[in-house]
């Protein structure tokens, strides 16, 4: 769907002689910062050495998912490893970096709060979808009690509809539907 709405767009533009951007109401800023989304399977590559070579490229914005899965699971032995890895990120990187993970959903509520509550102290720029998205109650209770922690969600929402819940009840700072913002924006 949200495929289909860019490439409306792009024809629109490509129709008026114009950048989608000015169809979207015109620039809004000079700059954007750009940000490595990086991981073994993206570098092949200790993740300290990709946060390394992240810095040496000017990058002042690192974004990294979850490790993966311990077999046979153990959602404590799975926070622990998290935790570890962003601790270790946060600490090649320096205070100054803006350090974002991406879970996916993956985990259950009880291990979604121990995970935020580990990550918390090495001030986070965001973390994407600690816990599943089909209701917006578990998501809620992370906001409430880590109501300092950016929490974005939205990689399946499609709609501006879709995320209307998630924001009216303050349960994310972001949503990453790339679909419902460009709606929204087109209003």
């Amino acid at each position: 769907m949200s495929g289909i709405d860019q490439a409306l767009w792009d024809i629109a533009g490509k129709a008026m002689g114009w950048p989608v951007f000015k169809l979207l109401g015109g620039k809004v800023r000079e700059k954007v910062r750009c940000y490595i989304r990086s991981g073994p399977e993206f570098f092949g590559i200790p993740i300290e050495e990709a946060a390394q070579l992240t810095l040496e490229m000017g990058f002042d914005a690192f974004k990294s998912g979850h490790n993966p899965t311990p077999v046979p699971y153990n959602g404590r032995k799975h926070v622990d490893t998290v935790v570890e890895e962003f601790r270790l990120l946060r600490e090649v990187m320096g205070p100054d970096v803006a350090l974002m993970v991406d879970f996916g959903g993956p985990f259950h509520p009880k291990n979604a709060h121990a995970m935020v509550e580990g990550l918390e102290p090495l001030k986070m720029h965001s973390m994407e979808e600690p816990v599943n998205m089909e209701t917006v109650e578990p998501t809620l209770r992370l906001k409430r009690d880590f109501p300092g922690v950016p929490i974005a969600m939205g990689e399946r929402l499609l709609t501006r509809w879709d995320c209307r819940p998630w924001f009216e009840q303050r349960a994310i700072d972001t949503c990453r539907s790339t679909s419902a913002m460009s709606a929204a924006s087109a209003r």
